[in-house]
């Protein structure tokens, strides 16, 4: 019996010394599952600063749309008068391109 137990003591003790694992390995192995984690949190504030920075961008585009709105929009109401009549200038320039219109075509379109 002594040399059967002493067998497996010895089988114990080489199993013993295989199988433990030192705290590098244990580390190694939780690495990836850190570095997952590190990068999904990293993308997560990226996207959120992202869209902040857009967010402030778009917000930046409205004013200058707003503070030059008169130059690439006139009024409608520009050419006309408070009354509601045309201006004396665009008047003037309508009369001479009827008066034109009128002498070169005298009696086919306009009968006055």
């Amino acid at each position: 019996m002594d040399s059967t137990e002493k067998l497996n003591r010895n089988k114990n003790s080489d199993v013993k010394k295989v199988v433990p694992k030192s705290e590098f390995f244990r580390c190694l192995a939780s690495l990836p599952t850190c570095l997952c984690f590190m990068m999904a949190v990293s993308s997560v504030a990226f996207c959120f600063l992202l869209s902040f920075k857009t967010f402030q961008l778009e917000n930046r585009v409205k004013l200058l749309e707003k503070g030059n709105a008169p130059v690439f929009a006139p009024a409608e109401t520009s050419i006309l008068t408070e009354g509601g009549t045309l201006l004396p200038v665009i008047r003037d320039t309508i009369e001479s391109i009827l008066q034109e219109v009128r002498i070169a075509y005298p009696l086919q379109y306009f009968k006055s």
